[in-house]
């Protein structure tokens, strides 16, 4: 594959681009921009994300989550008839899930599509305007007073 021309371009574009005069930010951006440097950097360590943490903080905080899981997983361990009567419950309860979802499913067969559709679209519509709300709602609290 002949690559010249692709050179060719790219040694023009950025003959082209060197030419343009230098442009400097304006000075209220750049104001934001370095107070906001500066408010990252007097966070204290526990508010910035978990990689910045110090080592020896990370791996204390791994340790601690494993032992948590650990002890989670070893006093929630059923053993003997427990767990054969957990068994039985949980496949109770899977029946029970089974026959609402195969119920379910009978009484959306036998709905006229066109109110399915208008149903699904009054879903949609406050799944939306819910999530509008809440938007709304975050930038009034995030403002400044």
């Amino acid at each position: 594959m002949n690559r010249k021309p692709e050179n060719q371009l790219e040694a023009w574009a950025q003959a082209a681009l060197q030419e343009l005069p230098r442009k400097n930010a304006p000075l209220w951006l750049s104001q934001r921009v370095m107070e906001q440097i500066r408010k990252e950097a007097s966070r204290p360590w526990y508010r910035k994300p978990w990689l910045s943490w110090p080592f020896s903080v990370r791996i204390f905080s791994v340790v601690g989550l494993g032992g948590i899981l650990f002890s989670a997983w070893a006093f929630g361990h059923p053993v003997g008839s427990v767990a054969a009567e957990q068994v039985d419950q949980a496949v109770s309860y899977t029946s029970t899930v089974e026959s609402v979802g195969r119920a379910g499913l009978l009484a959306l067969a036998n709905v006229h599509p066109w109110i399915l559709a208008t149903a699904a679209g009054a879903l949609a519509i406050a799944a939306l305007a819910t999530c509008g709300f809440g938007a709304l709602c975050v930038r009034v609290a995030a403002t400044n007073r």
